[in-house]
């Protein structure tokens, strides 16, 4: 997924959605793809970004594990991803389930459930980002 090849990075993480669907992908490396994932989801590349976040959500089903990953290493991104004005239409989609499932994940925990909403209200807070952020949300 480092490659500078679009073609080959849109085949590697089509292969890892296809493990990730079947559930044949080792708990262990699912720390490697929310990793390389993460950093394929920006307003560079839409398309691969929402393909990237589609996986993350079906990866947050398969395995509760790695939600401490997602968090970490994904969540901040798509926070980025959200102030861009690029981010319209389709590409709003993958957002709203990434969000989706992270509130149903963490219903139970009404804390982490508050982290998020505050975080998202202080990017809509921004002139700039406002309308897209509440699209978004």
């Amino acid at each position: 997924l480092k490659k500078t090849n679009h073609i080959l990075k849109v085949s590697a993480l089509s292969a890892l959605a296809t493990l990730v669907e079947t559930r044949q992908l080792s708990p262990r490396a699912a720390g490697c793809v929310v990793e390389n994932a993460s950093g394929l989801i920006s307003d560079a590349d839409l398309p691969l970004a929402s393909a990237a976040i589609h996986m993350l959500c079906n990866l947050m089903d398969m395995s509760k594990e790695s939600l401490p990953l997602v968090e970490s290493h994904a969540k901040p991104m798509v926070y980025q991803l959200i102030q861009s004005p690029l981010v319209q239409g389709s590409s709003v989609e993958p957002l709203q389930a990434f969000f989706s499932k992270l509130a149903d994940l963490f219903s139970s925990s009404s804390e982490k459930m508050a982290q998020v909403v505050s975080a998202i209200e202080a990017l809509a807070s921004g002139l700039d980002v406002k309308q897209n952020v509440r699209k978004t949300a």
